[in-house]
């Protein structure tokens, strides 16, 4: 189950865009796994995705059917806020899930950075066109999961913090964690996705763009 979602998300990515280019540098189907985790067991299954302005910037940069004022216009209306999905499902013995409500979720969701800590916002503290663009992105998400997808809960958190900066940059060095029913899932950035690939000079071992030192043998890496 874990590979269909992580699948329907690249798919998301590619809709939204209309195609994802073989030559882009950025591979979606890395940033999707780089923001979001999972987990499933005892015929329980946790989702916790980070959806960042990154994700739609990728997507929308090869897509032939919006205009860059459309795509301007999008990014404006998201990059208030910090965006995350959430779905915490039991699986039946027939392979039925039940999913927990969205007022379950957000009591029991919370979003650590730098000490402080974040409750994700109201309906009455979200724009207007913020609060129809994530009430779309479950119906589209029911139809490509069924039960699944109907249990995706999409919430909104503040996107900057005290000094007016993006809460959670994805380009720079920094750490968050999402708390959800007492389990912590953390992240650490910047996003390895996002920057080009590191090597190794001598052995010529290729890592992700946020490692700076071979992890087998400790030597330095260089940006490839």
């Amino acid at each position: 189950m874990k590979k269909a979602i992580l699948g329907v998300f690249v798919v998301v990515a590619m809709l939204v865009s209309g195609v994802v280019s073989a030559g882009h540098k950025v591979n979606i189907q890395k940033l999707v796994e780089d923001t979001q985790r999972m987990e499933q067991s005892g015929g329980k299954i946790t989702l916790v995705w980070w959806i960042p302005d990154a994700y739609w910037k990728e997507s929308f940069r090869q897509a032939p059917g919006m205009t860059q004022a459309q795509k301007d216009e999008f990014l404006k209306m998201v990059k208030d806020y910090t965006i995350i999905c959430v779905m915490d499902g039991k699986i039946g013995n027939f392979g039925g899930v039940k999913t927990a409500s969205r007022t379950e979720i957000m009591k029991n969701i919370i979003l650590s950075v730098d000490g402080r800590k974040y409750k994700p916002l109201a309906d009455s503290q979200i724009s207007g066109d913020a609060k129809t663009f994530l009430g779309m992105m479950k119906p589209v998400m029911s139809n490509m999961l069924g039960q699944v997808g109907s249990g995706l809960e999409f919430m909104a958190f503040d996107g900057k913090n005290k000094k007016g900066a993006p809460l959670l940059n994805p380009m720079k060095k920094g750490a968050f964690t999402v708390t959800f029913l007492n389990k912590d899932y953390k992240w650490r950035l910047p996003l390895g996705s996002l920057l080009p690939p590191m090597q190794d000079p001598k052995t010529k071992e290729v890592f992700p763009g946020n490692y700076l030192y071979n992890p087998y043998t400790g030597k330095k890496l260089i940006r490839k």
